[in-house]
């Protein structure tokens, strides 16, 4: 994002001899896949305006051009999914692949909680391998959750869900390390 954001910055940051007079939009992409309609990168635009006037001006103008880019219907992704479920062997194969990331979810869960016991995190953590899905809520307050990101480097919401689908059995200790550090000192 930052090579993208370069000539912005040349001419806003670095140099001072320009003189905006009324205001500089830089627009750029980042790449990114998507399945709606035919966009297959994410705009990026950064404005500078001479004045919270113009600024409240651009942005207007600016809400009015993308409204229609992100409220359009995902054509594409209904296109797959009506291909997926009317083929036999695709949608055999789709339930297989959905099957074998659920067991490896759940098999996460079960790595998570063996790990927290092991490491002795006191509390109950039988919620862990009893929830379903991507996420788990942990039950870490937000002071804990900040001790996650800051001294641990573990990224979650500040509520204390955490992605299951991230984790691998290789890092399962390193979280519960982490989970029992925040737990027991925050």
């Amino acid at each position: 994002m930052s090579a993208l954001l370069l000539g912005f910055r040349q001419l806003y940051c670095d140099g001072p001899s320009i003189r905006l007079t009324r205001c500089f939009c830089h627009c750029g992409t980042r790449p990114q896949l998507t399945l709606y309609l035919t966009r297959y990168s994410s705009p990026c635009c950064c404005v500078c305006a001479c004045s919270p006037a113009a600024a409240k001006r651009v942005q207007s103008q600016l809400c009015a051009v993308i409204r229609p880019m992100y409220s359009s219907p995902p054509m594409h992704g209904a296109a797959i999914v009506v291909t997926v479920l009317s083929d036999p062997q695709l949608y055999s194969l789709w339930k297989r692949e959905l099957a074998d990331m659920s067991a490896r979810i759940q098999r996460m869960r079960t790595a998570l909680k063996s790990a927290l016991l092991d490491v002795g995190c006191p509390g109950n953590w039988d919620h862990i391998t009893n929830q379903i899905g991507m996420f788990s809520f942990t039950g870490l307050n937000r002071t804990q959750c900040e001790n996650m990101t800051k001294q641990w480097h573990v990224y979650m919401t500040m509520d204390g869900r955490i992605s299951m689908a991230g984790l691998s059995a290789s890092r399962a200790k390193y979280l519960a390390e982490a989970i029992k550090d925040s737990v027991t000192n925050c």
